[in-house]
């Protein structure tokens, strides 16, 4: 998260922020705690009925709440020149309304990975003038059902409008089925050192468990998270591009020096 503005922190006030913690921390009823780790449970169990059975509460129910706010509609183009040093960041945003698919959330998670490989190829390899680059999409379920693409670069200020034109070729490439079987395989291999790695972690299984309560969904195995890896076909990366990525609705974010003459 972005840090605050000073008239944001000025408007910060002692007592709101008392009275905040005071209302969270006066009741428990609908928390849920998640314990990950190299543990007993029997041994556990007194523990948690000591530090949290006594916690107060107030049976009170909570539930997240869609404060209907929305990304704007249509192209969006903005350019905004701050700082000296003759850099700039260029982001690229696609988002629209989508019902939350598993299988699709997975094709659009690898879209990203894909569009990585090749735009760091094409980006930096090829043209020199991106010093790195990522993409990245979800599909979310809170507090609305949507999904969310993304692709950003710094880069010198001069290449700017080519580099934006190459990502935009390298999309379209994507979206008319111009996808090498070795870049899927390398997604797919990504995945699998990840998962191995991932399963080892205790941070992973909390964040899993927590999303797994949180959005109503099931927890996979580690073979079924395998089997879904090797189930990615790029016919599928292609229908998440033509699906997910509108270019002609893209939110397109230009920071430029100061004193950059690039329009």
């Amino acid at each position: 998260y972005p840090l605050p503005t000073l008239e944001e922190l000025n408007k910060i006030k002692l007592d709101e922020i008392k009275a905040i913690y005071a209302d969270r921390f006066a009741d428990a009823s609908d928390f849920t705690f998640v314990f990950v780790g190299n543990f007993d449970n029997q041994k556990i169990r007194p523990l948690i009925l000591k530090y949290l059975g006594n916690l107060p509460s107030k049976k009170r129910v909570e539930n997240w709440k869609d404060l209907g706010i929305r990304p704007p509609e249509g192209m969006v183009e903005k350019t905004i020149r701050k700082g000296l040093d003759q850099k700039s960041l260029v982001q690229m945003t696609f988002t629209a309304p989508a019902k939350f698919d598993r299988d699709e959330a997975r094709s659009i998670a690898a879209l990203g990975e894909l569009l990585s490989i090749r735009l760091i190829e094409i980006l930096r390899e090829e043209k020199s003038g991106v010093y790195g680059v990522g993409a990245s999409g979800f599909l979310a379920k809170i507090p609305y059902e949507r999904s969310y693409f993304t692709i950003s670069f710094p880069c010198g200020p001069e290449n700017v409008e080519s580099l934006i034109n190459a990502a935009i070729a390298e999309i379209v490439k994507v979206q008319k089925g111009q996808i090498d079987d070795k870049d899927i395989e390398k997604v797919k291999e990504a995945r699998r050192v990840r998962v191995r790695e991932d399963v080892k972690r205790n941070e992973y299984w909390a964040l899993e468990i927590s999303r797994s309560l949180l959005q109503g969904i099931d927890l996979f195995t580690i073979d079924e998270l395998e089997t879904r890896i090797n189930e990615i076909k790029k016919e599928d990366l292609q229908q998440a591009a033509k699906k997910f990525i509108q270019l002609d609705k893209r939110k397109q974010f230009v920071l430029l020096p100061e004193d950059s003459t690039v329009k």
